[in-house]
């Protein structure tokens, strides 16, 4: 159970992550995090908010595999 759990946290830092980006309208773009701190390259934003999602896919094979194992 406090993997399923754990997986569900690491999915809604996930979404939030993908969702509350912002992005500047310069030349070259860059996105942040709701505009606080460091500012990526569009690519690299999504790979961090993709290692999140791994992350939280990899909680959820845990449970599903400790699930079918007992």
């Amino acid at each position: 159970m406090r993997y399923f759990i754990a997986g569900n946290l690491w999915l809604l830092v996930a979404v939030a992550i993908f969702l509350l980006r912002q992005t500047e309208r310069t030349q070259p773009h860059r996105v942040s995090f709701l505009g606080v701190g460091t500012w990526f390259s569009p690519a690299g934003y999504n790979a961090v908010a993709f290692a999140v999602l791994l992350v939280a896919c990899a909680f959820f094979a845990v449970c599903w595999l400790k699930e079918k194992r007992d």
